[in-house]
């Protein structure tokens, strides 16, 4: 998500390099988040692309654009709220995560998608770039932006 955000699949692949260095992470786990990287950015590109945006279109701070908002004291109980908030969606999602983990591990044990690999790995990848794509749409798209 951080590479399609960002427009940087190489800095994805640099992340996932410094991922495999941890001994919790798979060579599997590898290729699948390095195929989900490329299809992701590869979809965001092509979505950019049909709807005429560009990714520099979506920033908030560009150099060379005035900055119309100066953040102060004022701003810090919506930020500490925005935070608190934040923290409380990663909770979900990390807990999401390990109950997926663990029905992929289940299902790996008991051999019942052996049969239809690679095809299996490659579907879940484009599934998985497929969903974030469309999650950083809806949510690029939910948000109103104001010609400069």
């Amino acid at each position: 998500g951080i590479a399609v955000m960002f427009n940087a699949p190489i800095g994805g692949f640099l992340y996932l390099l410094s991922e495999v260095t941890m001994d919790a992470w798979s060579l599997e786990m590898s290729l699948s988040t390095f195929v989900g990287t490329a299809l992701t950015c590869a979809f965001n590109a092509l979505f950019l692309n049909m709807s005429g945006y560009k990714v520099f279109d979506f920033m908030i701070a560009v150099h060379g654009y005035p900055q119309e908002r100066v953040w102060g004291i004022r701003d810090a109980p919506f930020i500490v709220c925005l935070a608190v908030s934040l923290g409380g969606l990663s909770f979900v999602y990390n807990t999401v995560l390990v109950r997926v983990f663990s029905m992929r591990k289940h299902m790996a044990a008991d051999g019942c998608l052996r049969r239809y690999q690679p095809w299996a790995k490659i579907v879940e990848a484009a599934i998985i770039a497929g969903v974030c794509t469309l999650v950083w749409s809806t949510v690029s798209g939910l948000a109103q932006c104001l010609e400069t």
